[in-house]
C-alpha cells in the first residue's frame, strides 16, 4: 500500500499532468456525478493516505487506493485491465484506478477529519506527548492507527522508531518525554525526507511504493546502517522491522 511520502510525490506528479483539464466522463456511478462533469481539476492534494482532487465549483473526490489500487495515466481513452473506475478529461486523456481486488474507493465531498495530518502544523511534539500519555499500546500500533494520526503505515513506521531509537514493543505511556520529542522530530524528518527521496529518483512517478533506500524496512537486508542485525516479527499480521540499537520502554 502507497504511504504518506508516496502519496505526496503522486499529488505533485498528477497536478502537474492534470490541472486545468475539464472532467468528461467519470465511469463511477451515482447521482453526485453531476457535481463534477464539465468542471476544471484546480488542484490534486494529499490528506493522511487519501488523494483529493479539487475540481472548480469547490466539489472536491477522495481517492483511497487501499492496498492494491494503482493508478494508470494514458494520453487516451483506456480501460486497463482490473479498472474500478476512471476520470477522463476533455483533452482525450485518462485517468485509471485499477484493483484486482476491487477495494479502492472514490468519495465525493469526503468530510474534513479533526485528526491531524503526520506533515500537519496540528501534529506537533505537544500533541504527540499528550497521545502517548495514558496509552498502553504499543508505540508502533499508535504511529499506525489512522483514527490518531493519518498518514504513516506500517513500514515508514519502522522507518521512524529506527530513526528515534525507540524499539516498535515500546509501551506508549512509558516512554520518557525526552524520547517522546525525539520521535516528534523523527516522524517529519523522516516522512520529508522520504518526499524528496522519491520525487529525485523518480520524477513522473504515480504507483508503487519505493522502498529501496530504507534502512530497516526493507526485504532481504540484513544489518542496519549501524552494523546491527535486522530482526523480523509480526505485529497485528505484520512483519515489524527492528534492531538491538532501538531502546525498548516497558
Amino acid at each position: 500500500m502507497p504511504e504518506l511520502p508516496d502519496l505526496e510525490v503522486f499529488s505533485k506528479h498528477l497536478q502537474k499532468k492534470l490541472k486545468g483539464k475539464k472532467l468528461k466522463a467519470l465511469s463511477k456511478a451515482g447521482s453526485w456525478k453531476k457535481d463534477f462533469l464539465r468542471q476544471p481539476l484546480k488542484k490534486v492534494y494529499r490528506e493522511g493516505k487519501e488523494l483529493r482532487f479539487l475540481f472548480g465549483n469547490g466539489h472536491i473526490l477522495g481517492l483511497h487506493l487501499m492496498l492494491h489500487g494503482k493508478l494508470v495515466y494514458e494520453e487516451k481513452d483506456s480501460k486497463p485491465a482490473h479498472t474500478v473506475f476512471s476520470l477522463q478529461f476533455d483533452d482525450g486523456s485518462t485517468l485509471s484506478v485499477t484493483d484486482w481486488q476491487k477495494k479502492a474507493r472514490i468519495t465525493p465531498d469526503p468530510q474534513l477529519s479533526e485528526v491531524p495530518d503526520a506533515l500537519s502544523r496540528q501534529f506537533s511534539a505537544a500533541y504527540l506527548k499528550k497521545l502517548l500519555a495514558g496509552s498502553r499500546a504499543k508505540v508502533k500500533k499508535l504511529l499506525i492507527d489512522q483514527h490518531v494520526i493519518r498518514g504513516i503505515g506500517n513500514a515508514y513506521a519502522d522507518e521512524i522508531l529506527y530513526e528515534a531509537r525507540i524499539s516498535p514493543f515500546s509501551i506508549a505511556e512509558k516512554i520518557p518525554e525526552e524520547a517522546s520529542a525525539r520521535l516528534a522530530r523523527a516522524i517529519k524528518k523522516v516522512l520529508k525526507d522520504a518526499v524528496k527521496k522519491i520525487e529525485k529518483d523518480h520524477p513522473d512517478i504515480i504507483a508503487g511504493e519505493v522502498r529501496d533506500f530504507m534502512r530497516v524496512h526493507q526485504h532481504g537486508k540484513e544489518k542496519s546502517p549501524g552494523g546491527k542485525k535486522i530482526e523480523h516479527a509480526e505485529m497485528n499480521g505484520r512483519t515489524t522491522y527492528y534492531t538491538e540499537e532501538q531502546t525498548e520502554y516497558t
